[in-house]
Parts: structure tokens; C-alpha cells; sequence
């Protein structure tokens, strides 16, 4: 990274999110506020940042908009998501090629949790096949996302837990992160990722 100019590198950013219309904070940081200004600081620093929103609101709109979990009792909302937000799609099996490269033990303990791929949270069915969704929005060669659930539900009892493993869709969107995006850096943007604790 050192070598490749800032022009050229691809950001993603993950920025804390609950299900739903939920409140886009961590420990009390305005995010969208404060993503503003993150932006415009990486267009000065030479970063392929195309149409920074011009305030908080705008770009709140757009998060709720394209960049939110949905929860699985809102297949009416996951619809209407799928038409206006345009997530990314990853067919089952390309995820289930990734997936199939983690340990034993931690395809397991996922399997047992969650079912086979690609379990039932933030899949959407079209033409006969499932996807694992993956929203989020892109600023040029800044892709912005929001955390991925620990669990099929936003329980705050697992953002920290070391021992639940994550469901399909939230190893999805860090397997597209890196094979399908391309991210050169991931940041994540609120108090932390959940990743850690993994």
C-alpha cells in the first residue's frame, strides 16, 4: 500500500448500523456527521472519492436508503430494499465456494447455528435462485457498508460474544469485501468492528 497511489486504492468502510430504520450511532458519534468530513478528508488526501454528500442528512438518507440491515420477519421491506437500495448480490454458490475454505470446526459451528448456506438472514430469491444481500453504496472507489448483524437478530448480547459465530451473510460480506470489491484497506466506523471478537 505504501507503493500504490491513494488515487488508485479502494476503501471500504463499515460503519455501525442496527436492523432496520435504526439510529446510525456508535458509543455516541454522529456517524453520518463525521463521515462527511472523513470523506472530504480523503478526497484532499488524493482518494477516488466521487459525490461526497454535501451534509449529514443527505448522506442519512442515503444510508437508510441503501445502507441498513433488514430483519427476516420484514420480507415486505427486504422487496421494496432490493428495488430502490440496489445491494450487491452473491450468488450461493460463489459464497459457498468461500465459505467451503474456512476450518472444519467453523463451518460447523455456522451450520449448526444457522443452517446450510445461505441461512435465511438478508437473502433475497430471484429467478429461482437465493442470494446472500450485501448492502451498501459506493463514492467512486470508496464502498460504504453497514456492520452485518452478529445473529439474525440485532441482539446487543452478541456484539461482544466469542463464541456465537457469525451468520452466513456477515462472512459473506467480508468474503466480497476482499474477492468481489477488492478493498485494499477496510475501516471500521463508529466504536468498532464485531469482528474482533471472532
Amino acid at each position: 500500500l505504501r507503493r500504490k497511489a491513494n488515487r488508485d486504492k479502494k476503501v471500504a468502510i463499515v460503519y455501525f448500523a442496527g436492523i432496520g430504520k435504526a439510529e446510525f450511532t456508535g458509543a455516541g458519534l454522529n456517524i453520518p456527521r463525521s463521515l462527511v468530513r472523513f470523506l472530504s478528508g480523503m478526497r484532499q488526501a488524493g482518494y477516488q472519492v466521487a459525490s461526497i454528500p454535501e451534509n449529514e442528512a443527505v448522506l442519512l438518507k442515503t444510508m437508510i436508503d441503501k445502507g441498513r440491515n433488514i430483519a427476516e420477519e420484514e420480507s415486505g421491506e427486504m422487496e421494496r430494499f432490493l428495488t430502490a437500495g440496489e445491494p450487491t448480490l452473491v450468488p450461493v454458490d460463489e459464497y459457498t465456494r468461500w465459505f467451503d475454505k474456512l476450518p472444519a470446526s467453523l463451518r460447523d459451528a455456522v451450520t449448526s447455528a444457522y443452517g446450510p448456506p445461505p441461512g435465511s438472514f438478508m437473502v433475497a430469491r430471484r429467478d429461482g435462485k437465493d442470494y446472500l444481500v450485501i448492502p451498501g453504496f459506493r463514492y467512486g472507489n470508496v464502498m460504504l457498508l453497514p456492520q452485518p448483524a452478529r445473529g439474525a437478530k440485532m441482539d446487543a448480547k452478541l456484539q461482544h460474544s466469542d463464541t456465537v459465530p457469525p451468520p452466513h451473510q456477515y462472512l459473506a460480506m467480508y468474503f466480497w469485501l476482499q474477492h468481489g470489491f477488492g478493498a485494499d484497506a477496510v475501516v471500521h466506523y463508529g466504536t468498532h468492528g464485531t469482528y474482533e471478537f471472532l
